[in-house]
């Protein structure tokens, strides 16, 4: 009887742990040297991410990566 419900916890426990894995995964986010994140927090700005590990809470932020790299473009002489 006693191992029938340690069972039966342990079935209810491992999807919920998945779950928080699945989480803590999405949450990570990693920005290069040439970028900055914009979080966006129920679709308004909330925050700037510097480069490196950062984290995002996955359900409620989003995060935009903009690229602050200088581009150059040919101009053709008129």
């Amino acid at each position: 009887m006693g191992t029938r419900s340690t069972i039966i916890e342990n079935m209810f426990l491992i999807p919920i742990l998945i779950v928080v894995f699945i989480l803590i995964l999405a949450s990570i986010k990693i920005i290069n040297q040439y970028e900055r994140g914009i979080v966006l927090t129920l679709g308004s700005y909330s925050r700037t991410l510097n480069p490196g590990l950062n984290f995002v809470f996955p359900i409620i932020e989003r995060l935009m990566k903009v690229d602050i790299r200088i581009t150059t473009v040919d101009v053709p002489q008129q």
